[in-house]
């Protein structure tokens, strides 16, 4: 049993945006290739489950470990989380070569969001190891490197393009400072991948130093010829409020251009977007639900993290009873996460959630009685509250009590 409370609303979204036909078949391989938690599985194993928990709370080395022990007995999910943490460099050293295998294996089994990335990589000409998998290369890098050179006499702006990426981000002949040269001449020519793709950098802070300001500049440029992936930053950048004034218009008009012409990050976002706003207006009604799961999103989730706000929707949900938002609050409380740390709070919190049967309250009341977190130590109460939580199949919760003899 995994501890992702927020699971069962994700999935909800996703099934009730298909009844009402919001969005399409290909949007909601988007959203999963953006939120691969949405992905309605159930019945997980033990250890694909600590990889799903740890996936949503920290990126570490040992997250990356977990995941890979069940990626290897098989678990598409874990093979293609393991995928992406090496393509984003998550709790290890980022390496598109070690991600791409992993994500090929989860494709393999029908993964959608590992088929979408591969195919979103491919299409986007950035997948070089991708092609490289799937046509064993055609041209010797040399080769390669000599036609693009070649073009370059002929102030080819595509071909300037092509060479300062590869100079930039293809590890066999790395340069980055020639590979500025060239990303720089193409630009100069009007280039809208270049100019994309200067936005990125300074975006990054790689190879220049970090401008959101500048980054906004050549996004918008970009942008306002038609580049799709522009748009999509473009777009990123007005939600976020980085480099330029949060601008929520602003922000759905160029992520609409981009969804437009397929661009799926935008389309995930556009319905992240729709979300926020739908939840937002039913907390407003007094959904304590709605309230509990808004609050749980700011706070645990990527796509929306603003822990601030989230502990405000929270405590509405725990004002009201909800046995879910309590829990979580008292998480907080035990972790220091967004709130001083105060395990005596935890306990106070995870006991009110405990009381009302919420499963996962009871294995966190067990685990601090037999911890003495925050209460007085008492291994037959932790045993009690243990037991009550094993026998809703929670792995954590049996498992403590084989330790203790139980």
């Amino acid at each position: 049993m995994t501890f992702n409370a927020f699971h069962t609303g994700q999935c909800a979204i996703l099934k009730t945006a298909n009844v009402t036909k919001r969005i399409n078949t290909r949007t909601a391989l988007a959203i999963l290739s953006v939120f691969p938690l949405l992905a309605c599985v159930s019945d997980p194993s033990p250890v694909l489950n600590t990889c799903q928990t740890e996936m949503f709370e920290r990126d570490t080395a040992e997250t990356q470990e977990h995941c890979q022990q069940a990626a290897k007995q098989g678990e598409a999910q874990a093979q293609y989380y393991v995928g992406m943490m090496y393509l984003e460099g998550r709790g290890v050293a980022q390496d598109e070569a070690q991600a791409v295998p992993w994500l090929k294996k989860a494709a393999e089994q029908g993964h959608a969001a590992a088929q979408s990335r591969l195919e979103q990589m491919s299409d986007k000409g950035k997948g070089e190891n991708v092609k490289k998998a799937e046509t064993q290369g055609i041209l010797p890098r040399t080769a390669r490197l000599n036609q693009l050179k070649e073009a370059m006499g002929q102030r080819d702006a595509e071909a300037q393009y092509k060479l300062g990426y590869e100079l930039l981000h293809e590890d066999a002949w790395r340069n980055e400072t020639q590979g500025m040269q060239w990303i720089r001449k193409a630009v100069e020519q009007g280039h809208a991948g270049a100019q994309t793709e200067l936005g990125l950098l300074y975006y990054r802070g790689r190879a220049v130093a970090q401008d959101s300001t500048k980054a906004v500049k050549w996004f918008k440029m970009a942008a306002e010829q038609g580049h799709e992936e522009a748009q999509y930053w473009l777009g990123l950048m007005y939600d976020k409020g980085e480099g330029v004034e949060k601008d929520e218009a602003e922000a759905a008009k160029w992520l609409r251009k981009a969804a437009e012409q397929g661009e799926m990050r935008a389309h995930a976002i556009l319905q992240r977007m729709e979300w926020l706003k739908q939840l937002k207006e039913a907390v407003e009604r007094g959904d304590t639900e709605k309230q509990y799961r808004l609050g749980f999103g700011f706070i645990f989730e990527n796509f929306a993290q603003d822990e601030a706000e989230g502990v405000q929707w929270l405590r509405k949900a725990v004002e009201q009873g909800h046995p879910g938002a309590q829990t979580k609050l008292g998480v907080l409380y035990y972790r220091g996460q967004a709130v001083s740390q105060d395990s005596a709070k935890a306990v106070k919190w995870f006991r009110m959630a405990a009381e009302q049967g919420y499963v996962e309250a009871q294995y966190w009341l067990g685990l601090m009685y037999s911890k003495g977190e925050g209460v007085e130590k008492d291994e037959e109460k932790a045993a009690r509250w243990l037991r009550k939580a094993a026998e809703q199949g929670v792995a954590e919760a049996q498992e403590a009590l084989r330790k203790m003899g139980e």
